[in-house]
């Protein structure tokens, strides 16, 4: 019995240290901040259920995670790509508040015990054990959890800190406005509905399935399609021609047609790389020099586009309310990244330890 005692005490002996070390195994560095093995585990499994949700074709299985993607690599190398990017930037940030002396407060803190306490209630019943063990899929206990909360209240409070009133970030209207000049193009759109058109009933109007929410289509006959040939033909030799771009637009434009009045925009279209918009549009719209003038077709029909310059205070219009929704947010997003910047790239990452948790080996994470 003795000698039994003491095998199962040296194999404790062995079991525990590597436990702990492995806790303490360092994925991403930042300064003196350490996130491990264990916390990059629980950020992979929580993206991969973030990703899960924003993707329509998602699945777990090797035909999803190894699709080749046209901008090369695989849907899983890309993916991963992000979680480590959003990683280390959130050990730069925390690093970054802890050296500028940015304190969380004790409310913040207690709010942070609070959320732990009612997950521990709402999904182990409040046993301590039994929610360490639900965590333990995501490679973490209510300790760590606790850890990786408490980064990400640093990191916005360091945000908080460097855009307040008189804060180094405080926003200017200079610095809307130099954002607003990077990332955004202007054009006028003509566009030519050669692809389908709406279905109307009786009363002329369109006909909305409700199974879709969307409004019924039909495609165009021969006869129809001819057309709207003619008509895009029309439209390019005008243009060849010289004839003026908005003069045209209010004359051949079916952009009213199809979005309504309230789709069309007097003062133009203003479009980022990431705009939820026609894609081909967008990319032909950057393609542009000031002035010039291009066509695509796509599936929704075949624009013309001409580029305008970008008007001064644009965001502030009523009219353009549409192209800059939450644009005060996105120039805040944009300069807290421009400031981590320096120190994310000096984060270090130990690639060995972060190809263990590669979205496809990871448990995805909906709760915590």
């Amino acid at each position: 019995m003795k000698k039994r005692l003491a095998a199962l005490l040296a194999a404790l002996l062995l079991v525990f240290p590597l436990a702990s070390c492995a806790r303490e195994t360092p994925a991403v560095t930042a300064g003196k901040t350490v996130v491990t093995a264990n916390m990059y585990q629980y950020w992979a499994s929580s993206y991969k259920a973030v990703f899960a949700y924003s993707y329509s074709d998602y699945a777990d299985n090797d035909s999803f995670w190894q699709k080749e993607l046209s901008s090369g690599g695989t849907v899983a190398e890309y993916l991963d790509s992000l979680v480590l990017r959003y990683v280390r930037q959130t050990a730069a940030a925390a690093d970054c508040c802890d050296r500028l002396g940015v304190r969380l407060s004790d409310k913040t803190l207690d709010a942070i015990d609070a959320r732990l306490d009612d997950l521990e209630a709402d999904y182990a019943d409040g046993s301590r054990n039994a929610f360490n063990r639900l965590l333990a899929a995501y490679g973490v206990n209510r300790s760590i959890l606790r850890e990786i909360y408490i980064m990400e209240a640093k990191v916005e409070a360091l945000e908080n800190a460097l855009f307040a009133a008189d804060g180094e970030l405080a926003l200017t209207d200079e610095a809307r406005e130099r954002y607003y000049g990077e990332n955004y193009v202007r054009v006028s759109l003509i566009l030519v509905g050669d692809t389908y058109r709406y279905a109307t009933d009786e009363n002329g109007s369109f006909i909305l399935d409700p199974s879709t929410n969307s409004y019924v289509t039909v495609s165009l006959t021969d006869e129809e399609k001819a057309e709207k040939a003619e008509k895009i033909a029309e439209i390019d030799e005008k243009l060849a021609a010289g004839e003026d771009f908005a003069a045209l637009e209010k004359t051949h434009s079916e952009a009213a047609l199809f979005y309504g009045e309230d789709g069309v925009y007097p003062n133009g279209y203003y479009l980022t790389a990431g705009t939820s918009f026609v894609s081909e549009v967008t990319e032909l719209a950057f393609s542009l020099d000031e002035g010039e003038t291009g066509k695509v077709s796509t599936a929704y029909g075949t624009f013309f586009a001409k580029r305008l310059p970008l008007d001064e205070g644009a965001y502030k219009q009523t009219a353009n309310t549409d192209f800059f929704p939450d644009f005060d947010a996105a120039v805040r997003e944009n300069l807290f990244l421009s400031y981590l910047s320096p120190y994310v790239a000096e984060a270090v990452a130990d690639e060995d330890v972060i190809a263990r948790f590669s979205l496809p080996n990871v448990t995805p994470n909906y709760r915590y």
